[in-house]
């Protein structure tokens, strides 16, 4: 288990050779704060193949994809009764 410290936290992660995964936790904590997920996949290894070129893609390629999250996350959000019929049955209007 390898450790890192970030803005006076520390956290572990390790990686799972057999499964392409990174998983830790934050230590000294009184609740728990764990994260993982995928490395080397899709988003991430496209941006460290444009940022060999240019170090900004760090910054512009994720940001891309939240601007175009943005129309759809609107027009899901405008469509009426897009809840499922077990959760709109409580939603009292």
């Amino acid at each position: 288990m390898k450790y890192s410290e970030y803005q006076g936290y520390t956290g572990s992660f390790e990686y799972s050779v057999d499964d392409k995964f990174l998983f830790g936790k934050v230590i000294g904590l009184k609740g728990l704060i764990s994260y993982e997920g995928k490395a080397g996949h899709a988003l991430g290894f496209i941006t460290d193949k444009m940022a060999k070129a240019d170090k900004r893609w760090y910054l512009w390629l994720p940001t891309a994809t939240l601007l175009l999250a943005i129309p759809f996350t609107l027009i899901i959000l405008t469509i009426p009764n897009w809840c499922p019929s077990s959760i709109s049955s409580k939603i009292i209007v």
